[in-house]
């Protein structure tokens, strides 16, 4: 499985804006062969801060993923909502039972 956390603080003059169009993005994302979840969210005390998380069941997934028409767009399209630098972990994991949750 492939993980990819994502953080990027945004200029809060355009939260509302980042919000409407990142919902649409990430639905659209979710939609893709191999997209096990894809969430956009406000993280909890940085609240003009948007965290992205991906799982992906494939890493050949995670790629075509990054080569479809919507993700060039968001990806051209973002950086100017920003108020700082983004900062992007990809990880490649595997699995385990959860214990005692």
């Amino acid at each position: 499985m492939i993980i990819v956390h994502a953080e990027m603080p945004i200029n809060p003059a355009k939260k509302a804006e980042v919000e409407s169009r990142g919902a649409e993005f990430a639905a659209t994302c979710r939609a893709e062969e191999g997209a096990v979840d894809y969430q956009l969210s406000w993280k909890f005390g940085e609240p003009a801060t948007l965290q992205l998380v991906e799982h992906w069941d494939t890493l050949e997934a995670y790629k075509t993923h990054t080569t479809q028409p919507h993700v060039h767009d968001w990806a051209a399209w973002i950086p100017g909502q920003a108020a700082g630098a983004l900062e992007v972990g990809r990880y490649h994991v595997e699995p385990v039972e959860p214990q005692g949750f």
